[in-house]
């Protein structure tokens, strides 16, 4: 038999009841004080402080399994006119107590109660209150099975056949921590998290119950938070793990026993980008339905602690191809591995020895560092891919970008070729050095959406082509400044996606720049075939940058 602590203080303790009555509950009721074999005494009241007589008390050992275990362990008194009840001749030990009013559904229950050699042990008062009920779905975990589930220390069980919902009821409200099914087989495995709460006359459902813990994600997009007034659908949620908020020792070393749902238990498909058990932090993306704008309320639910738990990161379900993604590169694969695209394109990066841009901390897990030299990355045969986006097209393109200083030449974070779209930084244009997105329009020249430049830290720059206007977003803030910058070449698509220079070399009648390397860091370059809004970009700002405003631990 495994020792289970499996309850929390259930049940009202009247400290303020000072009456005659809590006193004597609190005597050696065996008589005189000559009291010599092992006991508990109580007293139950009801709500409104009156003594609860001819109620039916309970006295169970800790770990007691009201199916395996034999009902003569189970100890029985009645309360009298005070409401007192003692049970005598107990074994040393841990013991619960449970009540259950005469003709009402209303119950208590006190747990931990320790029992000592030749001594009479006064349990706390407890009040009657209606109970509740746990509902625990094993409509996937059990289905096809059969067996039980019981609360360790009571009488309170099911069985069941099948995977399907399971009523455990007439429970007193409180916390509890262990509920046990025992299948037909014999095995007995935790099926709860770390706590569950049984309110009141209300039903506590229990989802996904094969994963022992649990945490509320809250999603606040109110002015307290993300500060975002529409909603926004399919979106990938950053969660970010570290030691303050989760326990990686509870979790698989991977963090494979990881699970997500969302409002009535539907499952949201996630993707790990990192998960360093030694370093405790992780970065997972979530992809959620709908995300409500201006609302404080929304929440998912985070599981772990299942052993016997598949693996679900996806970043394919993640960043799905239906919801306009066309490439995700989040830049966290290992040593000198290529450049993984997280969509089902598949548009991996590679890089050269002696052209590869070195990992470091980027601002979501891993990033890659360029030396505005020789380093970039290439991501073969997309010249002709879905990223060969139309002119007058709808596209997003999107990157973190961190530099420490500037120069005066022009340093590209990512490109499909010079005469196409491309994002970079440069001083050529108004005197002054700028970020700047580019659309190229066949035999006229660029539109350029350009914002003022920053150093010293991350920077989130979106370029939004829809149809024949852009903007381009810093930090999830659009700037106006848009410059009409003359060309008399044709557009050319030929060009694969490259990160960190441009693919030709670009002259220009006033510009001879060569490759255009960039310097500094890069990291979750992004493509969609959509024009995102301006929700969509500032919620991703918001929820990505180190200080995330829109996830919150409850």
């Amino acid at each position: 038999m495994i020792m289970i602590r499996r309850l929390k203080n259930i049940g009202y303790l009247l400290l303020l009841f000072a009456g005659a009555s809590l006193l004597q509950c609190t005597e050696n009721v065996a008589g005189a004080g000559s009291e010599t074999t092992n006991g508990v005494v109580g007293c139950v009241f009801n709500r409104d402080a009156t003594a609860s007589s001819e109620v039916i008390v309970k006295l169970f050992p800790d770990a007691y399994n009201p199916i395996a275990d034999e009902t003569g362990t189970i100890h029985t008194d009645t309360t009298d006119a005070s409401g007192r009840y003692r049970f005598s001749n107990i074994a040393p030990g841990l013991y619960t107590v449970l009540a259950r009013g005469n003709g009402s559904s209303t119950s208590l229950l006190i747990n931990d109660i320790a029992v000592a050699k030749d001594s009479v042990t006064n349990a706390p008062t407890g009040t009657l209150d209606t109970s509740g009920c746990i509902a625990i779905d094993l409509t996937a975990e059990a289905a096809g099975t059969g067996g039980y589930l019981y609360l360790p220390g009571t009488d309170i069980y099911s069985t069941f056949s099948g995977g399907r919902m399971v009523l455990l009821s007439d429970i007193p409200s409180g916390t509890f921590t262990e509920v046990l099914q025992v299948n037909a087989d014999g095995e007995t495995r935790n099926m709860v998290r770390d706590t569950v709460t049984v309110t009141s006359g209300d039903t506590t459902v229990i989802e996904h119950p094969s994963w022992r813990f649990s945490r509320e994600i809250g999603l606040n997009t109110s002015m307290t938070g993300a500060g975002v007034a529409d909603d926004v659908c399919d979106f990938p949620v950053l969660v970010r793990l570290t030691d303050d908020n989760f326990d990686f020792a509870q979790a698989a070393p991977d963090g494979a026993d990881l699970l997500f749902s969302g409002s009535g238990g539907i499952l949201l498909p996630y993707e790990i980008e990192r998960w360093d058990v030694t370093g405790k932090q992780a970065e997972l993306w979530i992809r959620v339905d709908t995300i409500r704008g201006n609302d404080s309320d929304q929440s998912i639910i985070m599981y772990w602690g299942n052993t016997e738990a598949i693996n679900r990161s996806d970043g394919e379900m993640v960043f799905d191809t239906a919801d306009g993604f066309l490439g995700v590169w989040h830049f966290g694969d290992a040593g000198t591995d290529s450049a993984r695209d997280a969509t089902v394109n598949g548009y991996h990066g590679v890089s050269s020895d002696t052209a590869y841009p070195y990992q470091a901390e980027g601002i979501v897990g891993d990033s890659r560092i360029f030396n505005g030299t020789s380093s970039y990355i290439t991501m073969p045969n997309t010249a002709s891919s879905r990223l060969n986006l139309p002119q007058n097209g709808q596209y997003t393109i999107s990157a973190w970008v961190f530099i420490d200083s500037t120069d005066t030449r022009s340093h590209v974070i990512a490109s499909k070729g010079n005469s196409q779209y491309f994002l970079w930084y440069t001083s050529i244009h108004l005197d002054a050095t700028l970020w700047e997105f580019a659309d190229y329009r066949s035999e006229s020249g660029w539109d350029l959406s350009v914002q003022p430049l920053s150093t010293g830290a991350w920077v989130l720059l979106t370029g939004v082509r829809n149809g024949t206007t852009q903007y381009l977003y810093v930090n999830g803030v659009s700037g106006d400044t848009l410059i009409d910058f003359p060309f008399s070449s044709a557009r050319d698509s030929t060009f694969d996606l490259m990160i960190g220079r441009f693919a030709q070399v670009m002259a220009s009648p006033d510009n001879n720049e060569g490759y255009c390397y960039f310097d500094g860091g890069i990291d979750e370059v992004r493509i969609s075939g959509r024009a995102r809004n301006a929700a969509w970009i500032r919620l991703c700002y918001m929820n990505q940058q180190a200080d995330n405003k829109l996830v919150v631990f409850r």
